[in-house]
């Protein structure tokens, strides 16, 4: 159960998020986590949204980085999620009464409303790359992608054929046509503004570095693939 104010909300799914974020939070209660409001109740939302983050800065005193990268993204017009902040508190009946977990950093979850309210449409292919130097190929087949690329929306074959074609063309294409056709599958203004804002702030644990923590949405506006930050 959810309070807020003198707002209820039953039945939210929770979770905790992370890896090192989780594994530093060792035997303290200020564990990152993920709250799901429509997980068990159809149609719940908080306040419009339907998933929360809860990141717990367990490298950051100031508690402000995180905040204020989401907001460099924003300002240099990237679509990227909001972020504010909260204070948990928990209870666990007969163990913790409104025990106080402490300030988090709260991230809106890159998902269908992200995409909605983002470009004005929901139904592309969103994929969660993960552990890759690039945005590599892994042959003509779906299945060979699925482990590095992360489905976040539902299956659909022209999609992943598409993105498979993306990719190829990275790879394969030489300079010539490159430069000559690249903006038919990326937004190439926004990936630089993207680029550019990682590079100020060092942001290594992304695609300049690790080769995760990025999503990747085909708009179907536009056709363009858009780069999404994620866990700044």
């Amino acid at each position: 159960t959810v309070k807020y104010g003198n707002e209820i909300y039953p039945n939210v799914g929770i979770r905790f998020k992370g890896n090192s974020s989780f594994r530093a939070g060792g035997d303290t209660l200020k564990k990152p986590f993920k709250l799901d409001f429509d997980r068990f109740v159809e149609d719940q939302t908080f306040h419009g949204y339907n998933k929360l983050n809860f990141s717990n800065g367990f490298k950051d005193p100031s508690l402000m980085r995180e905040k204020l990268a989401y907001d460099l993204f924003q300002k240099a017009g990237v679509p990227a999620p909001r972020a504010a902040y909260a204070r948990l508190y928990f209870t666990v009946e007969g163990r913790y009464d409104q025990e106080y977990l402490g300030l988090y950093t709260m991230v809106e979850q890159v998902d269908q409303r992200f995409l909605m309210d983002r470009f004005g449409n929901e139904d592309g292919l969103l994929v969660k790359p993960d552990r890759l130097p690039d945005l590599v190929g892994r042959g003509e087949d779906w299945k060979g992608y699925e482990r590095n690329y992360e489905l976040k929306s539902k299956k659909k074959t022209s999609d992943t054929a598409r993105l498979i074609q993306f990719i190829k063309f990275l790879n394969d294409a030489d300079d010539a046509q490159f430069a000559q056709e690249i903006k038919q599958f990326l937004n190439v203004d926004s990936f630089l503004r993207f680029l550019a804002v990682n590079t100020v702030l060092v942001n290594l644990d992304s695609y300049l570095g690790t080769g995760h923590n990025y999503y990747l949405y085909h708009n179907t506006a536009t056709g363009q693939y858009e780069m999404i930050p994620w866990d700044l």
